[in-house]
């Protein structure tokens, strides 16, 4: 798949978000559209990605050492199956000291991410927990990709600085016992291109 995907298009210098969900890819779409940021959204086709099609897709782009790679993904999933947390355990091992692939894991999943845009909360979270806590805040909040595609909760949540407030929140959260979130590191070299 990925020899052939790359002998197909040429890759362009730039930074490339991988990730495994509709979530994720409608966070990113909304936060390029409103930082009016330059980035690539891979796969294209978002939905339910195993990290062995994200592993594909990472190996693809980053031999090419003019693209930053940032891979989103939740953690929820990894720590339910094992055979999913070999592959994980795996994955991470091979990109964690490549220069040009930034992991950005979110426990239990990227509603924790928004959550952080609201509240300090560094506690453990099931995704049910996140997801009720959020919707203190986003009242409608839905996974439906129906919903994510609008971007009215992606606008309540980026009201009044929060994004600045997330990435301090999630930088500071000094609790791997708990719930935390990598995303910070990838919106930093986003902001900073």
């Amino acid at each position: 798949m990925g020899g052939r995907r790359q002998a197909t298009r040429e890759l362009k210098q730039g930074i490339y978000i991988v990730g495994e969900g509709f979530t994720e890819r409608y966070y990113f779409q909304h936060l390029k559209e409103y930082g009016q940021y330059n980035y690539k959204i891979e796969p294209r086709l978002f939905g339910k990605t195993s990290f062995k099609q994200i592993d594909e897709i990472v190996k693809d782009l980053s031999k090419n050492k003019n693209i930053v790679v940032i891979v989103v993904f939740d953690l929820d999933v990894v720590s339910n199956d094992n055979k999913v947390k070999k592959t994980f355990e795996d994955f991470i091992k091979q990109y964690k000291k490549k220069e040009n692939v930034i992991l950005c894991g979110t426990k239990p999943s990227i509603e924790y991410w928004f959550l952080l845009h609201f509240e300090n909360m560094t506690k453990e979270l099931s995704s049910s927990e996140v997801i009720r806590e959020l919707k203190k805040h986003i009242n409608d909040y839905d996974k439906k990709q129906e919903y994510l595609q609008k971007d009215k909760w992606f606008n309540i949540m980026m009201k009044e600085g929060n994004m600045q407030k997330a990435i301090e929140r999630a930088k500071n959260n000094k609790n791997e016992n708990g719930s935390y979130s990598n995303i910070w590191k990838g919106l930093e070299k986003i902001q900073n291109k």
